[in-house]
């Protein structure tokens, strides 16, 4: 893939992380439960958090997406957070300690992590 390319997954990543975290942020399980959409249970303490963690890391691609070729070590923690979300959340599917659908929500979070992967063993170093 091209430079341009690269550029483009990381821009998707951000603006991902940037409106999932918003959405994790606040509690929008009256709009989910409309669109017919299961969500784990929000934690005033806790989805506050993770949504702003996940904006941080959406900014985080955001400058990695302006320049690809210094920023290698945040693709490296980008791709582990995606994983780690992906087999977090699953793990809580299989417990039964959320539903299903956040499973499937997460699948984005796998994408790009695969991606991020590709990104390292495919691109030179600076």
């Amino acid at each position: 893939m091209s430079d341009t390319a690269w550029r483009g997954v990381f821009l998707a990543a951000a603006v991902f992380n940037w409106l999932s975290g918003l959405l994790i942020m606040f509690d929008t399980s009256p709009l989910a439960a409309q669109a017919g959409i299961e969500l784990a249970r929000y934690d005033p303490l806790y989805s506050p958090f993770v949504g702003w963690f996940a904006i941080v890391f959406g900014t985080l691609y955001f400058i990695v997406a302006r320049d690809i070729t210094q920023n290698r070590g945040a693709v490296v923690g980008g791709a582990l957070a995606k994983v780690g979300m992906f087999a977090l959340v699953w793990l809580a599917v299989l417990r039964g300690d959320t539903p299903v659908t956040m499973g499937y929500l997460l699948t984005g979070h796998l994408a790009f992590a695969l991606a991020f992967v590709a990104f390292l063993l495919r691109t030179r170093r600076a």
